[in-house]
This record gives C-alpha cells, sequence and structure tokens, in this order.
C-alpha cells in the first residue's frame, strides 16, 4: 500500500510506462476539465504504484475560524492499466471509497510538467 499523501510526482519512477501513464492520464483531466473547470487528479493507493487507478475531484476549501477544511468531490475515476472509466458515472462502487485514495493531489498545469520532465529525461538517455 502506497504512502497517504504520495503523488504521482512521488512514484513517477515507479510507474510501469511513465511517459504513457502520464500522458493519458492528462488527456483524462483535459477532457474532464472543459466540463467541471479546474480539477485534482488523486492516485489510488492499494497498490504497487506501477499502475495506479487514479481519479479526477473537484477540490473545496472552505476556512473556519482558523482552521482551513478541504472537500474533494470525485468527478471519474480512471483504471490505470487502460485510462477507462473505472465505474459508470453515477454509479456507486467500493473501489471509490474514500480510503483507497492518497490525499496528495496534482492539478493539469503540475501532471504537464511532469510529462516534460519525463520526456526530457528519456531524451538524455
Amino acid at each position: 500500500m502506497l504512502p497517504d499523501g504520495v503523488t504521482l510526482a512521488d512514484i513517477a519512477a515507479d510507474l510501469s510506462k511513465p511517459e504513457r501513464y502520464v500522458r493519458l492520464a492528462l488527456a483524462n483531466m483535459l477532457a474532464a476539465e472543459k466540463e467541471h473547470g479546474p480539477l485534482a487528479l488523486r492516485i489510488g493507493k492499494m497498490g504497487t504504484g506501477q499502475i495506479p487507478h487514479y481519479r479526477l475531484d473537484t477540490v473545496s476549501e472552505i476556512e473556519l475560524l482558523d482552521a482551513s477544511l478541504t472537500h474533494h468531490f470525485p468527478v471519474q475515476s480512471f483504471n490505470g492499466r487502460n485510462h477507462l472509466a473505472l465505474v459508470t458515472e453515477g454509479e456507486e462502487s467500493d473501489i471509490l471509497r474514500e480510503e483507497h485514495w492518497s490525499q496528495g493531489k496534482m492539478t493539469c498545469l503540475e501532471l504537464a510538467e511532469l510529462l516534460g520532465q519525463i520526456r526530457a529525461k528519456g531524451r538524455r538517455r
């Protein structure tokens, strides 16, 4: 099981096919953002980190007195192996339970930067 705050950037070196994985995750995120606005990508923490499932969430932060509360609302979740939807929109599934997902998140810009880093590293070889 992966640590709770892990992000895709933290495990990029462990991904089975890093460039392909990040490119397809970014494509799914860009498509979803057209409909839902800015999203955050969170990875599943139940596996080894080689091909984690991921989900796209809207994120809202609420300030209460001296505390800040962050709420994640899942928009869509994807299979890490084929990048297709894990469940049909509106369908509930055991895999969508909050405890299965890392609290670490990445924005679309961060994901694009990660893809650039992976591609640059591949060119240096």
